[in-house]
C-alpha cells in the first residue's frame, strides 16, 4: 500500500495553496493514504531522518513504509490519486507524468 506524505510550512502560500486545492479533498477520499504536516511531528522526523528535507511543498511516497521517492513541487490530483491506487510492484514520478 502506498502513503503520500505531504510537508508544507505555516506562511509558505504554495504550500497553502496545494493543501487547499488539491491535498485537502483528497485527504478526505483517501484519509488512510494520504496525510499532510505543517509542524514537526513524527512523520516529518522520520522522512528527514532518511533524507534532510531542504525545501517544501515536499510530497514523499512510500511503500509499505520505505520511500520510493519524493517530489518538491506542485503535483495536480490527478497525480496524486493516481499515485495513492497505483498497485504496480514499483512507481516512480517519470510512471505517473509518461
Amino acid at each position: 500500500m502506498r502513503n503520500i506524505v505531504y510537508i508544507g510550512r505555516d506562511g509558505c502560500a504554495m504550500c497553502e495553496s496545494i493543501l487547499d486545492l488539491v491535498v485537502a479533498p483528497l485527504m478526505d477520499k483517501y484519509p488512510d493514504r494520504i496525510t499532510s504536516h505543517f509542524s514537526w511531528d513524527q512523520d516529518v522526523e522520520r522522512v528527514n531522518s532518511r533524507k534532510p528535507i531542504d525545501r517544501v511543498p515536499l510530497f514523499v511516497v512510500e511503500r509499505d513504509g520505505e520511500e520510493e521517492f519524493r517530489f518538491s513541487g506542485w503535483l495536480s490530483a490527478d497525480e496524486i490519486e493516481e499515485i495513492a491506487t497505483c498497485d504496480a510492484g514499483t512507481l516512480s514520478l517519470e510512471d505517473i507524468r509518461g
